[in-house]
């Protein structure tokens, strides 16, 4: 179980309780999902190079997997099973542990995949970041129903969290550096941009959109979660006991909790919270998860 509790206010100020999940303290988490076949949430921490599992409702994590690159994201799968992205390979995984296929993508150097999710079609949506510096001319990838991977957007200048709407037409898409959301229209083939919200006091990083339409921002540096409205005003902020807030996902069997992810990396001195996973109710729930519709890697 959690091992601590901590009420705080948000922006309507209004107490909420958040609790931490587990005592370990990621060097980079990131990419929680909710996996309903198993009742689950999993998580990657990216640097540490592993996949994180706690199962509803003790939540007690524990090592679901551990890789020799980083591990960017992870995605249930319709076996049962779950997608890998690593930081150039993708692996699939079948529901006993064993790898079905893997593929490496060749990236240019200093670069890898980063946050990733699936499109209402059960598609891989993935995009990369730079380690070495902001180039801006980060990509967004689609791996469609032929195992081909298809550009979706270039001259990013960090790809960061993707989310759909309910109805699947409109992706909201995080270009970090640039302290925005853009809003995108998605025909299913292509996509093209509608608009896009700034996130201030921080770096939007990933995301989720709940049932009601509404966007659930992580900021990173900024030690909060922040609610959007669809036309990109600020509904709520909350707080969190981390810095480097990195990302959200709806959670539990009805979706109505919301796990939050944190990092340590980039803090000289890191205080006891960060790189902590957090639970907290963010009132509304979350829309259905989209399983990975296995493909030939």
């Amino acid at each position: 179980m959690a091992d601590w509790g901590l009420a705080l206010h948000d922006h309507d100020s209004h107490d909420h309780d958040v609790r931490r999940v587990g005592r370990h303290a990621h060097v980079l988490a990131e990419g929680p999902v909710w996996e309903p076949i198993r009742d689950r949430a999993l998580w990657v921490d990216i640097d540490g190079r592993q996949v994180w599992a706690a199962t509803w409702p003790a939540l007690n994590p524990t090592l679901a997997w551990e890789s020799d690159r980083k591990v960017c994201a992870i995605l249930p799968s319709e076996d049962g099973g779950m997608l890998v992205v690593e930081s150039d390979r993708l692996v699939h995984v079948d529901a006993g542990g064993v790898v079905q296929g893997e593929r490496v993508v060749p990236l240019a150097e200093g670069r890898r995949f980063n946050d990733a999710t699936c499109d209402p079609r059960g598609r891989l949506v993935l995009g990369t970041l730079s380690g070495d510096g902001a180039r801006a001319d980060e990509s967004l990838f689609r791996l469609d129903e032929a195992g081909r991977l298809c550009t979706l957007r270039v001259g990013l200048s960090l790809s960061n969290g993707i989310a759909f709407s309910e109805d699947g037409s409109t992706m909201y898409h995080v270009d970090t550096l640039r302290n925005r959301v853009d809003i995108l229209d998605d025909d299913g083939h292509g996509v093209s941009v509608r608009g896009s919200f700034d996130v201030t006091d921080g770096y939007p990083d990933g995301i989720a959109v709940d049932a009601g339409g509404d966007i659930w921002v992580a900021v990173w540096g900024g030690a909060a979660v922040r609610r959007y409205r669809p036309d990109g005003s600020v509904r709520e902020t909350r707080t969190l006991p981390a810095r480097h807030v990195s990302s959200v996902a709806f959670v539990g069997p009805e979706r109505d909790r919301l796990l939050v992810t944190s990092a340590t990396v980039d803090l000289a001195e890191p205080q006891a919270q960060d790189g902590g996973v957090f639970l907290l109710d963010p009132g509304v729930r979350g829309l259905p998860v989209v399983a990975w519709a296995p493909v030939t890697l």
